[in-house]
C-alpha cells in the first residue's frame, strides 16, 4: 500500500495558491464593483503571493533544468500579456511595459532573483543584490511589487531549517506593517496617495495567511505514481492560469466594456 506523509504536498499548496489567485484577480479586474467584497477577496487571495513564491523557491531548488523552467514561465507570461492588458487596462491607455506583466512574469522575475542570489559568493553582494532587485521590481511594475518580491525574498533567504522561524516572523511582521502603514496614510488622507490604492495595498497583508500552510509542507510534489498523472499535475497550472486570464479578459471585454 502507498504510504502518505502528513501535511500538505506541493500539488495541494498549488491548488490553494491558484484559488487565491482567482480571488485576487476577481477582486481587482473590474467585474466586481462592491468595495467591501473586493477587499475581502483581495485579503484572502493575497495568500497566493507567498504560496506561489514558496512553490517557485522549491522549483528552483529541485528542478533538473532551471533554464527550461524559466523559459516556460517566460513563454506563459508572453501568452498572457495581452489578455492581462485587456483585464486591467483598455486600448486607450498609453503604452507602458508594466501593463503587460502578469503573474507568470512576476514568478519568472522572482525565480531569476533566487538563482542569481544563490550564485553570489559574499554576503555583502547578496544584500546589495536583494536591495537592487526590490528597487528594479518596483520600477518595472512587477505584479504587486515591491511587496510580492519582498515576501519571496523572505522565503528564499530564510529557507534553511534553523532560519524558518525568522521567515515566518518576517512574513507576519511585514504583513502587519503593510496594514498599519496603509491605514495611517488612508486616514491622514494624503493627497499623493489614492485611498483605493492604499486599501488595495493593505489587503496584501493577507499574505500571512499562508504561513501555517507553508509550515506544514511535507516535501512531496504529489502522491501520483503514474507518469501521465505526474505530468498533468506539473503543467496543469500553466493552462489553468491562461484559462483564468483569458476568461476574465473575455468577460471584461464583452460584459463590462460593451
Amino acid at each position: 500500500m502507498m504510504a502518505f506523509r502528513r501535511g500538505f504536498n506541493m500539488l495541494t499548496l498549488k491548488i490553494i495558491a491558484f484559488a487565491g489567485t482567482v480571488c485576487l484577480n476577481l477582486a481587482w479586474c473590474g467585474i466586481i464593483k462592491l468595495l467591501p467584497l473586493q477587499l475581502a477577496l483581495s485579503f484572502i487571495g493575497a495568500s497566493s503571493l507567498t504560496l506561489i513564491a514558496f512553490a517557485a523557491n522549491e522549483a528552483v531548488k529541485k528542478t533538473s533544468n532551471l533554464t527550461k523552467y524559466l523559459l516556460r514561465l517566460l513563454v506563459l507570461a508572453a501568452v498572457c500579456a495581452f489578455p492581462y492588458f485587456t483585464v486591467y487596462r483598455d486600448l486607450s491607455t498609453a503604452f507602458r511595459f508594466s501593463n503587460y506583466l502578469s503573474g507568470p512574469f512576476a514568478v519568472f522575475f522572482i525565480a531569476g532573483v533566487f538563482s542569481v542570489y544563490d550564485k553570489l559568493p559574499y554576503k555583502w553582494m547578496k544584500t546589495g543584490t536583494v536591495i537592487l532587485f526590490v528597487i528594479v521590481s518596483a520600477a518595472l511594475g512587477i505584479e504587486y511589487a515591491p511587496v510580492s518580491v519582498i515576501f519571496a525574498l523572505f522565503i528564499h533567504c530564510y529557507d534553511s531549517e534553523p532560519q524558518r522561524k525568522f521567515r515566518n516572523f518576517n512574513i507576519v511582521f511585514f504583513s502587519i506593517v503593510i496594514a498599519a502603514v496603509c491605514a495611517v496614510m488612508y486616514f491622514m488622507k494624503l493627497e499623493f496617495f489614492k485611498g483605493e490604492e492604499l486599501l488595495k495595498t493593505a489587503t496584501l497583508s493577507g499574505a500571512a495567511l499562508s504561513v501555517p500552510l507553508i509550515n506544514n509542507y511535507n516535501g512531496e510534489n504529489n502522491s501520483f505514481t503514474k507518469p501521465l498523472a505526474t505530468a498533468v499535475a506539473k503543467y496543469a497550472f500553466y493552462f489553468a492560469y491562461v484559462a483564468l486570464i483569458g476568461s476574465l479578459a473575455l468577460i471584461k471585454y464583452f460584459a463590462v466594456t460593451h
